[in-house]
C-alpha cells in the first residue's frame, strides 16, 4: 500500500509539471491566425554623433508604425486574457554599449526596455459565448478524462498597436572604435499574455531593431558663433513708429552671419565633407512659427530670413548651411522688424533666438 501511495504522488507531481507548460495560452499575430509575427526596424543610414553629445540627445527616431494584432486562445483555457508588451524578452538589449539607450514610444507613452519587464497593451481575448472561437492547435480531448469534450476557447480580440523607436545618448563614452559592435538584430519587445513570454518561435508578434552599427561616434565638434552689428546681438537701434504702421510690413532689416569653425583638431576636422544643418528656436512668444515677439502684446515681431531670400525661416525646422570644407564657414542671414499691429507699443525691448547646428 505504501508503494502505491508513493507512485501515485510522483505521478501527480509530474502531471502538475506538464500542465504548467500549457500556461502560455495566447498567441498574437498581425492579421489572422498564423499571420506575421515579426517586424524589423532598420537604421539604414549612417548617423554621425559627436563623442561629447549631451545626455538625452535623440540620435535617431524611426517612423511611427501601426500593427493590427489579433490574439487567440490556442490552448483552450477559456478564460479572458490581457495582452502585454514584454521588454527585451531575450536579454539582447542589455549587451549593447551603455553609450546609447533604446526608447520605445508606444500608445502615447515612453518606455525604457531595460528598466521594465512588461506593460499592459489591450484586452487580448474575451470570455467565450459559444464554442466557435477555437482556432489553431487546441486540445481535442481532456488530459485527465478518457472521453472527448467540446472545445471552448476565449474569443479572439483585435487591437492596434502604434509605436516608434528612438536611440538616445546616455552621456557615457562610446566604444573605442567609435562604432557599435554588431550588425545583427535585437528583440525589443514581444506581445504576449499575462502568464509570461511564450518561447515558441513565430507564435507571438515581436519587434526587432537592426542597423545599430550605422551609428558612428566622432570627435567632430564644430565651434559655432554669431557675428552681428553688436557682437552676437542684432541691434535695430532707435526706430520711429510710423504715423500709420502697415500690418505685415517689414520696417527694418539688419544682417548677421552664423559662423562654423573647424580650423583646429579640437573642433573636429573629421567633419570634413559633412553637411551642416541649423535650426532656430526662441523662448519668446512665436506666432506663425516664424515671428519672434518680445512680448505677446507688443504689436511687432522679428523674422529671420536667409541672406538670399525673403521667405521667413520657421522655428525648429532644419536650414541647410552648406558642406564643411575644414575651415570657417560663414552663412549670411537677415533679421527684420515686422509690424503686427497698427498700434505697436513703444519702448525698449529684447528678444532672443537660439541657433543649434548639427551635421549629417
Amino acid at each position: 500500500m505504501n508503494k502505491f501511495v508513493a507512485v501515485a504522488r510522483w505521478w501527480l507531481m509530474l502531471m502538475v509539471s506538464l500542465w504548467s507548460a500549457s500556461g502560455w495560452a495566447m498567441q498574437c499575430y498581425e492579421g489572422v491566425y498564423g499571420g506575421n509575427t515579426r517586424h524589423t526596424t532598420m537604421i539604414d543610414r549612417e548617423i554621425v554623433v559627436p563623442v561629447n553629445v549631451a545626455l538625452g540627445t535623440e540620435l535617431w527616431r524611426s517612423p511611427e508604425y501601426s500593427a493590427t494584432l489579433t490574439c487567440y486562445d490556442t490552448e483552450e483555457r477559456g478564460d479572458p486574457e490581457d495582452a502585454f508588451m514584454y521588454w527585451d524578452p531575450r536579454g539582447e538589449l542589455k549587451t549593447l554599449p551603455n553609450s546609447i539607450e533604446v526608447v520605445v514610444h508606444a500608445q502615447g507613452m515612453d518606455y525604457d526596455p531595460l528598466t521594465r519587464r512588461e506593460d499592459w497593451v489591450a484586452r487580448g481575448t474575451r470570455r467565450p459565448t459559444s464554442t466557435s472561437y477555437c482556432i489553431g492547435p487546441t486540445q481535442e480531448e481532456s488530459f485527465l478524462l478518457v472521453f472527448k469534450r467540446e472545445k471552448r476557447c476565449a474569443k479572439p480580440q483585435t487591437f492596434t498597436l502604434t509605436y516608434s523607436i528612438s536611440i538616445n545618448a546616455t552621456g557615457n563614452p562610446p566604444p573605442p572604435s567609435g562604432r557599435l559592435p554588431s550588425s545583427g538584430t535585437y528583440d525589443v519587445f514581444q506581445i504576449d499574455g499575462p502568464l509570461g513570454i511564450n518561447m515558441e518561435p513565430n507564435a507571438n508578434f515581436s519587434e526587432f531593431l537592426g542597423g545599430l552599427n550605422n551609428i558612428r561616434f566622432t570627435t567632430c565638434n564644430p565651434r559655432v558663433y554669431v557675428e552681428a552689428n553688436r557682437g552676437n546681438t542684432v541691434d535695430f537701434g532707435r526706430l520711429a513708429i510710423p504715423r500709420d504702421p502697415q500690418v505685415g510690413q517689414v520696417e527694418k532689416v539688419v544682417g548677421f552671419t552664423v559662423n562654423t569653425s573647424l580650423e583646429s583638431e579640437e573642433t573636429g576636422r573629421q567633419c570634413a565633407g559633412k553637411a551642416l544643418v541649423a535650426s532656430f528656436s526662441s523662448g519668446n512668444p512665436v506666432i506663425d512659427e516664424s515671428v519672434i515677439m518680445p512680448t505677446s502684446d507688443i504689436g511687432f515681431g522679428i523674422v529671420i530670413t536667409p541672406g538670399d531670400s525673403a521667405t521667413p525661416i520657421l522655428m525648429n525646422q532644419p536650414v541647410t548651411l552648406g558642406t564643411i570644407d575644414g575651415s570657417t564657414m560663414r552663412t549670411p542671414f537677415r533679421a527684420g522688424l515686422k509690424w503686427l499691429s497698427d498700434k505697436p507699443r513703444p519702448g525698449r525691448f529684447n528678444a532672443t533666438a537660439t541657433i543649434d547646428v548639427t551635421y549629417q
